[in-house]
């Protein structure tokens, strides 16, 4: 008794040091809403092993997304040599899926939709798809946005399916996972706390 009731007190330590809220229900957990998904670890081996993704729902129930915890080696100096504000930027892209990888994305943070071809992640997240206004972000707001290689994305409704697989662990979105700093161990810390919170269920 004394043991479960230690394990517990740390746990909930666990959660309030770095909380997540799972999206649970009696039934499949909604998806028609921007979402967090977290790699179970039957993934392993597959593509999305170990990921932490963004995703969102698009037209005829399919969904994009984008892994945010796989950094590459490149940065946008490399890739836009000669251009001063990618030059102040160190971070490097990351590597957001498997679709459309020779273009360009962002995930910025701000109050308002940067306009042009962008859509809402969460009240505060933006996903950019066109050049325009990636090269505004690049220049005067980097310091609140991801770059990222590629796109995930699902046809309608097979997210659903790998959701009621136990393929995912699925979160609200939040920014601050999303854009944390060092993404090195975002998957393990998320992973370990849902198994956690899951068994002490």
């Amino acid at each position: 008794m004394f043991l479960r009731r230690t394990l517990r007190i740390l746990l909930v330590a666990a959660l309030l040091l770095f909380p997540v809220r799972v999206v649970m229900g009696s039934d499949a957990p909604d998806i028609s809403q921007p979402v967090i998904l977290v790699a179970k670890r039957e993934l392993r081996g597959s593509l999305f092993a170990a990921t932490v993704l963004v995703v969102r729902p698009i037209e005829n129930r399919g969904h994009i997304g984008f892994i945010v915890n796989f950094p590459t080696r490149t940065t946008l100096s490399e890739i836009f040599p000669g251009h001063e504000p990618s030059k102040q930027i160190a971070e490097p892209v990351y590597f957001g899926g498997t679709f459309a990888t020779n273009q360009l994305f962002a995930i910025v943070e701000r109050e308002k939709n940067p306009g042009g071809l962008s859509i809402a992640l969460t009240d505060r997240l933006f996903a950019v798809f066109d050049a325009p206004t990636l090269d505004r972000i690049i220049e005067h707001e980097s310091a609140h946005a991801r770059f990222y290689f590629g796109i995930c994305t699902w046809r309608s409704g097979q997210l659903a399916a790998e959701i009621a697989g136990g393929y995912w662990y699925v979160l609200e979105p939040r920014a601050d996972i999303v854009l944390r700093k060092s993404t090195q161990d975002l998957w393990y810390e998320l992973v370990n706390r849902l198994e956690t919170a899951m068994r002490m269920i």
